[in-house]
């Protein structure tokens, strides 16, 4: 025991993880069991158990942002935030603001998508379903991951009607949308990486 339980040493339930990519951890599927990270440090007793959440750790180095809304309706932290049906970052966590009338829910955008997130961009719930209903066009449904149909999810883009703004910022809030903006489907705008130096 003297080898593992160490100062540094990270303890956590390793259960299955249900993403847009497929089924991690299936093998905990009949009995969750503890994954041991061993630190470098002094011997130590008392370690706090953490409930593995890979997405967390997969994001563990992207740009934090906050989302505002009245309600978090189905959000759940580990829920994946999507750009174009592709998951670029991943709920970190919910909270109430000082006053209790506002929900700020904190997500991550992986380093490589970051360049994506502009100071104008849109954030709505996806909901991971979709149907619609018109006299000229029938009826249409359409469906997100299978992530997104259990968890729920955050979908975002930028307005192609508008100048290209710079990226966000660390930390920078915006509003989440309770449904996607009816032109969205139609935005195109993208955006390079900075260069590097």
């Amino acid at each position: 025991m003297a080898l593992i339980a160490k100062e540094g040493s990270r303890f956590k339930v390793i259960s299955p993880q249900i993403s847009a990519g497929g089924i991690e951890n299936i093998d905990s599927l009949l009995q969750p069991y503890i994954d041991v990270e061993v630190g470098a440090g002094k011997s130590k007793t008392q370690f706090t158990l953490s409930q593995s959440v890979s997405n967390n750790i997969k994001y563990t180095n992207g740009l934090p942002l906050v989302l505002e809304t009245n309600d978090a309706l189905n959000i759940t932290a580990g829920s994946p935030i999507m750009y174009r049906g592709v998951e670029v970052g991943t709920i970190k966590n919910l909270e109430l603001n000082s006053l209790g009338d506002r929900v700020f829910i904190n997500i991550l955008i992986a380093p490589r998508y970051q360049h994506l997130v502009r100071q104008n961009s849109e954030f709505w719930i996806a909901s991971g379903y979709d149907f619609n209903l018109s006299l000229t066009g029938g009826a249409q449904f359409n469906t997100g991951s299978v992530q997104q149909l259990l968890k729920g999810g955050i979908s975002f883009s930028t307005p192609s009607s508008t100048v290209v703004q710079g990226q966000a910022k660390a930390n920078q809030h915006f509003l989440l949308q309770v449904k996607r903006p009816e032109d969205a489907q139609k935005w195109n705008q993208g955006a390079l990486p900075a260069a590097k130096n």
